[in-house]
């Protein structure tokens, strides 16, 4: 990621960023360095079938048991901004983990 040229992505919108809790701070830093602020984060918290929450599980690598997706924006123009405005403020998500990398389908039903 570090070798991708933001001055060529957007001037004015927004990246999403999945992270677990190793990497939130570097990556709140990386953003900021390349012009983003942060504005909203989403947690991702895993529960089993039942709902209630999973346990973290260690062995080869670590399974996490929450991911967060980090919301950046970068705004050069003042109307763009009065248009784009968000809220900060924690939104959680409750979901059974799926397979690999996938993510929970509510952060595409929102």
């Amino acid at each position: 990621m570090s070798k991708l040229d933001f001055t060529l992505l957007q001037d004015n919108g927004y990246v999403f960023m999945w992270v677990t809790n190793k990497s939130y701070s570097p990556a709140i830093h990386f953003m900021e360095d390349k012009g983003y602020s942060l504005t909203e984060s989403i947690t991702w918290v895993k529960v089993n079938t039942d709902g209630a929450a999973l346990r973290p599980v260690f062995g080869v690598g670590c399974k996490h048991v929450k991911e967060d997706c980090l919301v950046f924006r970068k705004l050069k123009n003042s109307l763009v901004e009065e248009i784009c405005r968000t809220r900060k403020e924690n939104n959680v998500i409750l979901s059974v983990p799926r397979m690999g990398s996938q993510k929970p389908d509510q952060i595409y039903d929102t």
